[in-house]
Parts: C-alpha cells; structure tokens; sequence
C-alpha cells in the first residue's frame, strides 16, 4: 500500500505515519481530536462569583474518516471491523500524532458503494482506555458467597469457643450479714 509521503511529498507531509488500529493500517481522510478538563462549577446564592472546581483531565476522544482501497479492500476491512469490535481495546497510531495510545472504539460505522468499487469508507469513534482507577477489585458472586458463609461460620466457632470456655457460674445462697 503506497503512503501520502510517497504519492505527494510535502515538508508536512514528512511527518506523518501510516494510520492503524490493533495493527491494521487505513488511509485517513479526516481525524480530529478532542480533551479538556473536567470541571465542576459551583455557584453560590447571593455571591457574583462562582468556583470552578478542577476534578482532572478528560479522556481524549478522537474522531476519525478513514479508508481501505484496492483489489483485496475487503480483507482489509473484515481485519479492521474485527479490530474495532475488540472489547479490551487496541493500540491507535493518529498519522498526526505519530504516538500510539491505547484506546477503544465506541462506534464505527463502514460504508460502501457501487460507484467506488474497491474502496470502503469508515467513521471511527475512539476514546482513550487508560487505567483503573479507584474501584475495588470485582469478585464473582460465588466468590463472595463462599467468602461470607466461611466468615459466618467462623464467627459462629469463635462465638462457641468462647462462651464453653466461660467458668458456669454456680448459684450462692445469699446470707444476710449480721
């Protein structure tokens, strides 16, 4: 598959690296990129100046028309939808960019026509995966069932163990004092 920097080289054109995600190269029509802040605004009554509070960096979006051309085009595009359709993400190389990210396809949709044959177009949604983050780690129903029942009997034990190891108390008479 021929590159932009050999059909047409320009100093800008130098700089860009082929497009792939998951390892399957396309051509890129258009891409844009988007991020931010997150920001939570709070605004008090009887006062003329809000608070922005910074609660960290949203996740990069990035939105992507993209194309596979040629004779065998659709092994290609079986390659990319299979790609796309990965539930633990892929790594992204953004030919602007250049710097791989791993990231996840929210949607695509894939589009041909009869008057292009050979060719098939793609509208990608990806969005950074990055890392956990502050939730506990998810333990299967079962898992925790077992867990409970064990710390239930164990409480059980330990409650036995205790009282049998308790001196019975004997009744006294009580005497009164002269």
């Amino acid at each position: 598959m021929a590159t932009i920097q050999e059909v047409a080289p320009a100093p800008w054109r130098m700089n860009l690296v082929p497009a792939s995600y998951g390892g399957v190269r396309f051509h890129v029509e258009q891409q844009g990129r988007s991020g931010g802040r997150r920001v939570v605004l709070h605004e008090y009554p009887k006062r003329n100046t809000p608070f922005a509070e910074d609660m960290g960096r949203v996740a990069f979006r990035y939105q992507m028309t993209g194309y596979i051309i040629g004779p065998s085009y659709h092994e290609g595009k079986q390659a990319l939808m299979n790609a796309l359709d990965n539930q633990e993400g892929a790594t992204l190389v953004d030919p602007y960019i250049g710097t791989p990210r791993k990231c996840i396809c929210e949607r695509y949709s894939v589009s041909e026509t009869r008057e292009r044959g050979g060719y098939c177009a793609f509208e990608m949604t990806f969005v950074e995966l990055g890392t956990p983050g502050n939730f506990p780690e998810q333990l299967s129903s079962q898992h925790q069932l077992q867990g409970g029942a064990q710390t239930s009997a164990n409480a059980a034990a330990d409650t036995a163990n205790t009282q049998a190891a308790l001196p019975e108390a004997s009744p006294q008479a009580v005497v009164p004092s002269p």
